[in-house]
């Protein structure tokens, strides 16, 4: 994550772990404890202290976007405070909707 307020929201509220999908060891048992597969595309989990999901799982880690929706849908399932500046990337995105154009001209 390059956004330093998406860090901040993440490093702020959670604790941020990075499992390896292609090493044995812990990091192989954690992938079969939550039955990800190995040498998978990235994933994130945002889980509870039990090892829960507090929401479903994402692929859509590579943009912004889908990280800040995952964090708000997290923090509103366990009732937490949103911080103001994620509620506000996330009208923007909302509002924006788009990513990359493309034009073509002949």
């Amino acid at each position: 994550m390059s956004d330093p307020q998406i860090v901040d929201a993440i490093e702020g509220h959670y604790v941020p772990v990075c499992i390896y999908n292609n090493i044995k060891g812990k990091d192989a048992q954690v992938l079969s404890y939550f039955k990800e597969a190995t040498w998978n595309y990235p994933v994130t989990r945002i889980v509870d202290l039990n090892r829960k999901d507090v929401v479903a799982r994402s692929s859509n880690w590579r943009n912004g976007r889908g990280v800040v929706k995952q964090l708000i849908s997290a923090m509103k399932a366990r009732n937490k405070t949103l911080p103001g500046y994620l509620e506000l990337m996330a009208l923007n995105n909302k509002k924006n909707g788009y990513e990359t154009a493309v034009f073509g001209m002949s």
